[in-house]
């Protein structure tokens, strides 16, 4: 069952912002909405880096045949 609930974040908990009808102890999964402009845990500069290490990387691990990459063999042409 999923049940939406108004809340704000106090710094240390989210705090319902209405009755929840639950008993002490239950465990809930909490689904975050963030308002737009809101911060990333990393900076642009930290992600702009992994970014630029991922895109460095030489891929070996995929090697496709010459012979495959012919017009014929691409769009089934008989030319």
């Amino acid at each position: 069952m999923t049940v939406k609930i108004q809340a704000h974040f106090d710094g240390k908990a989210f705090i319902p912002e209405e009755a929840v009808n639950l008993p002490t102890g239950t465990r809930v999964t909490v689904e975050a909405e963030l308002p737009a402009g809101t911060a990333r845990s990393e900076s642009k500069e930290v992600r702009r880096a992994a970014l630029l290490r991922l895109a460095s990387r030489e891929s070996t691990s995929t090697s496709i045949p010459t012979e495959a990459l012919r017009r014929e063999h691409m769009y089934g042409d008989d030319q």
